[in-house]
């Protein structure tokens, strides 16, 4: 049953769709039997467009250029025609409501963090999205308290990453629930990294988002137990909370993190 959202923000998940709407974002995942691919519209206009065609084992793409419309530059003529002339968001009807957005009233005051309240800090700071755009490509970032979605396409690079997980905080850091969507995209596909998947059932994200975390699993030596990845914490300073990645990875998250909207 479609949950009751007054405002209609939120993830909305259907077979083979899902999409993120806030004020100024729309952004589109959706998977079947010809494609995999997103779109994503800023501030009421489409702003990028990706999707890899399975037959033919060819991804292409376009994107703006700069934040305020600015051209349309891509890997294909199509693909720039397309984003150029032929998007419009997909509606919410029928969808089911995954997770409501809010956003953050103006002036509200992200916490500073301590040792007592790493899980509240994780959340706050990273509950936003950012964009930034340029002639050489563009990326995109959204995360809820459960939920991060990233876009990025480096265009002379032909480099593209579209990705969506379940991620959880908790006082001792941080867990990944799993991917659901990948759209990996370098080059000739040649390397191992390079994939295209997507689970957009309901089930996979019931899965995904009803994982169980068991909090003894947080160790600095490993990250991945039983499907899933705890990313402990390092260090605090009142502005910076650094996890353990993996292999020997460090995730570092500001709390003056810029962003174009907070919820």
């Amino acid at each position: 049953m479609l949950m009751n959202n007054t405002n209609e923000y939120g993830v909305y998940g259907g077979d083979g769709i899902e999409i993120v709407a806030t004020p100024d974002f729309h952004y589109e995942l959706f998977s079947n039997d010809e494609a995999i691919g997103v779109r994503l519209f800023y501030l009421g206009k489409p702003f990028a467009f990706c999707e890899h065609r399975r037959v033919e084992r060819r991804t292409i793409y376009a994107f703006r250029t700069s934040t305020d419309g600015g051209n349309a530059a891509g890997n294909d003529d199509e693909a720039v025609r397309i984003l150029e002339n032929g998007l419009s968001p997909a509606p919410l009807t029928g969808l089911q409501l995954v997770e409501p957005i809010n956003t953050a009233k103006s002036g509200t005051e992200l916490p500073f963090a301590d040792t007592t309240n790493v899980k509240q800090c994780l959340q706050a700071w990273r509950r936003a999205a950012d964009i930034t755009c340029g002639d050489d490509g563009m990326q995109f970032t959204l995360m809820t308290d459960r939920l991060e979605y990233v876009c990025s396409i480096q265009h002379y690079g032909d480099s593209v990453y579209c990705g969506a997980s379940a991620n959880f905080a908790t006082d001792k850091g941080l867990v990944g629930g799993g991917q659901y969507f990948r759209l990996r995209h370098l080059g000739d596909d040649s390397m191992p990294y390079c994939g295209f998947f997507a689970q957009l059932n309901a089930g996979f994200r019931e899965m995904c988002l009803n994982a169980v975390i068991d909090e003894s699993n947080f160790a600095a030596e490993y990250c991945a137990v039983n499907g899933l990845n705890y990313w402990s914490v390092k260090s605090i300073t009142p502005t910076e909370i650094i996890l353990n990645g993996c292999d020997g990875d460090e995730y570092h998250y500001d709390r003056n993190q810029r962003a174009a909207e907070r919820y």
